[in-house]
C-alpha cells in the first residue's frame, strides 16, 4: 500500500479533531515531495531498485477508525473521506459507490529490496 505524506496532510486538514498518524492506514510505502493524491495518477514506479505497479485504489475499512493507542473507535477518518474520496470522486475502477478510497495498492514486478530513504520515481502516470 502506497500513501503520500501530502495526502495524509490534506486529510488531516479536513478533520475537525486531532490529526491522524500515518500508521492508522498501515501503508508499506510512504512517499513525500509530491502533491496530495499524486499517487492516484501513478501507474508504475521505481522504489530504490525495485519496480512496482499501481494495481488499484485502496478501499478503506472500519479498522482505520480505531485509535491504536487507546482502542477507541470513532467515525473518522471514514466520515471525512466519504465527502471527497468515494468511487465517483476518485474514478475508482473497483468497489461500490459507498466505498471510500485512500492510498493505492501496489505490486512488485520481481525480486528486489526497498529501504527507508530510497528514492521514488514515478515512471508512468
Amino acid at each position: 500500500l502506497l500513501i503520500s505524506e501530502e495526502s495524509l496532510c490534506d486529510l488531516n486538514s479536513r478533520l475537525s479533531g486531532s490529526p491522524l498518524p500515518m500508521n492508522r492506514f498501515r501503508p508499506n510505502v510512504v512517499v513525500r515531495g509530491c502533491s496530495a493524491y499524486a499517487e492516484d495518477m501513478w501507474r508504475t514506479l521505481l522504489v530504490g531498485g525495485s519496480k512496482f505497479h499501481v494495481v488499484k485504489p485502496c478501499s478503506r475499512c472500519k479498522m482505520t477508525t480505531t485509535d491504536q493507542d487507546s482502542g477507541f473507535r470513532g467515525e473518522e477518518p471514514l466520515t471525512t473521506l466519504s465527502t471527497y474520496r468515494r468511487k465517483e470522486h476518485v474514478k475508482a475502477p473497483c468497489g461500490d459507490k459507498v466505498d471510500v478510497f485512500f492510498g493505492q495498492n501496489i505490486c512488485h514486478e520481481g525480486p528486489g529490496s526497498v529501504a527507508v530513504g530510497d528514492r521514488v520515481l514515478a515512471l508512468w502516470w
